[in-house]
């Protein structure tokens, strides 16, 4: 087994064992001394707003940058373990629960109920719940906006992008994605960065690549995920829409 995969105490943080950093490159040049179209082009590129002075660019590119930053400060403690993350999920603010919430007493219920300033709620993996996310869920919600149709081709072929980028990544053929595999996708690239699985997004996918991170032979294969690690993605994936 891989030394990645080993619980955090077992791994000496100084090894050489561990997976290598990325590779130390030339600083680039600072942005202020970048035309404003080349700030321009490097918004698009990142999907933000072109428009605004040369100051807003940069001042809207460093933000982005703190936020990258500030979500992978936790990766240095990283990777976590199946065990680790049994136990307490990597974000949540409680323990998770052992047993499945009864009828009518559903998370996303209570926070309904409780109205969005109420005291917090906690789903089943121990995640803080969002309210607008969860009344926006629900129709004739007012000020909850729904797709049109052009959006939600839009939103599909996003979707499908992203899909094939992390099969690329992770040296995957196409036919061989399920839903198993790819909740065990977003598992290992959120242990691996000791960051929040229902954030794990196509650039955390190239991160995790930039930082020499690999898929075992057949680590993703539907047969060779226990039941009991379905059972536990599954968990993990249901209502993470709905999280903070």
């Amino acid at each position: 087994m891989s030394n990645r995969k080993r619980p955090l105490q077992n791994c000496d943080l100084n090894s050489s064992s561990n997976p290598p950093e990325k590779t130390s490159k030339a600083e680039p040049a600072p942005r202020k001394t970048s035309r404003k179209t080349d700030l321009q082009k490097e918004c698009i590129a990142r999907g933000l707003f072109k428009t605004g002075t040369k100051s807003d660019l940069i001042a809207r590119l460093e933000l982005v940058d703190k936020a990258r930053k500030d979500k992978y400060a936790n990766a240095k403690k990283a990777p976590f373990s199946k065990e680790d993350t049994v136990k307490c999920p990597i974000g949540a603010k409680v323990p998770p629960s052992k047993s499945r919430a009864r009828s009518g007493n559903y998370p996303g219920e209570k926070i309904l109920k409780r109205g969005p300033t109420g005291p917090p709620v906690y789903d089943e993996m121990g995640f803080e719940l969002y309210y607008d996310k969860v009344a926006c869920s629900r129709r004739g919600r007012p000020g909850c906006r729904t797709m049109n149709f052009k959006q939600y081709g839009e939103f599909l072929a996003r979707e499908r992008r992203e899909s094939d980028g992390k099969t690329q990544i992770l040296g995957m053929g196409k036919d061989n994605v399920s839903g198993s595999a790819s909740m065990a996708w977003n598992d290992r690239v959120s242990r691996d960065l000791g960051i929040l699985y229902h954030e794990v997004d196509i650039e955390d996918f190239e991160e995790w690549h930039r930082r020499g991170f690999k898929a075992e032979d057949g680590e993703f294969k539907v047969g060779n995920i226990s039941e009991e690690e379905r059972e536990r993605l599954h968990r993990l994936t249901i209502g993470s829409a709905f999280r903070k």
